[in-house]
């Protein structure tokens, strides 16, 4: 009958932290952070979560939708970034123009310390 009991409670236990309600230890094992940093990022509301005394109540399925719209969020800046590098590299490479060419006749100005010369060398 105690054996009953035991595994009851245990079931009842596991039925709690199914896969429906996350905390912030399990949601930290998804994000492959601390548990720490989940709880910062909950705080601020850059994950969705319900704050019940002192611990995170996190529904699953409103975690992962919130997950996959932050990836989109981060894929698009990161699209938007290389469509401004390319543009800019565009407009680099139709702005530059060659230097004008040097005169024959003048002598390229000699780069470092200059030799003493005596004069009529």
């Amino acid at each position: 009958m105690a054996e009953t009991l035991g595994e009851n409670q245990r079931a009842a236990r596991q039925s709690l932290t199914t896969p429906e309600i996350l905390d912030v230890r399990q949601v930290a094992e998804i994000l492959r952070c601390d548990a720490d940093t989940a709880a910062k990022r909950l705080n601020n509301g850059d994950l969705p979560g319900l704050k019940f005394s002192h611990s995170w109540i996190i529904p699953a399925s409103v975690f992962y939708e919130r997950l996959a719209e932050m990836a989109k969020e981060e894929a698009a800046k990161r699209r938007q970034i290389t469509l401004e590098e390319a543009e800019a590299r565009r407009r680099l490479s139709t702005a530059t123009t060659l230097p004008p060419p040097v005169a024959a006749d003048v002598a390229p100005k000699r780069r470092g310390r200059q030799r003493f010369r005596p004069p009529g060398f």
